[in-house]
């Protein structure tokens, strides 16, 4: 059995991912290895389970204005992945780069730490926003819903440029190996993830 997800494309128009794209590409230095969680609170990098970067910093003006975009379509999105509505949803967004070989392997969004009484706000909601040179300069990456019973094939999307894909947080998913015959950052792939929070206590 698969959890509902959606997949939209050009939701946000032509010039918002064109925007988001230049950001990322300017700002290549910002970029850092992407971390793993663990259930014990802990970080590390862990290249088996990720390979990508994370831009560590302020997304600015285009962050503001992905913001705005975003925040109107919530009830549609909620609506496509067959989540009840939250009042007071709070956001947080990831950039992403991922370039030549690079994957992600199979996990959900949802917390699984050992010890949650520290807790105070959980990921109901997942969002991935995709943007890349065109033509594209990279194959694969695909990310894939995987059903939550293990009895079928997972379901493949292709990361297109200005796709939006939503699933609930629950939903287990991950990420086919990236191939940048150029191996330049400008011709990986990148993505805008945004988690819908709600508060715990």
């Amino acid at each position: 059995m698969f959890t509902k997800f959606e997949v939209l494309d050009d939701v946000f128009g032509s010039g918002l991912p064109a925007r988001l794209l230049d950001f990322a590409i300017a700002n290549e230095g910002g970029f850092d290895v992407t971390t793993t969680s663990y259930s014990d609170g802990s970080e590390a990098v862990d290249p088996n389970f990720r390979t990508s970067k994370r831009f560590i910093g302020k997304l600015g003006d285009v962050g503001r204005e992905y913001r705005t975009a975003f925040t109107k379509i919530l009830p549609q999105l909620f609506e496509a992945a067959g989540v009840p509505m939250i009042d007071n949803p709070l956001l947080e967004n990831e950039l992403i780069a991922t370039g030549d070989g690079g994957n992600l392997a199979k996990h959900i969004d949802t917390l699984t730490l050992d010890n949650r009484d520290d807790v105070e706000t959980e990921r109901i909601l997942s969002t991935v926003y995709y943007f890349h040179r065109q033509p594209k300069q990279f194959s694969g990456g695909e990310i894939e819903i995987h059903p939550l019973d293990g009895r079928a094939e997972p379901k493949p999307v292709d990361p297109r440029h200005g796709r939006l894909i939503v699933f609930p947080a629950f939903a287990p998913h991950s990420v086919r190996g990236l191939t940048v015959p150029s191996r330049r950052f400008e011709d990986g792939r990148f993505s805008l993830n945004c988690w819908v929070r709600y508060r715990v206590r």
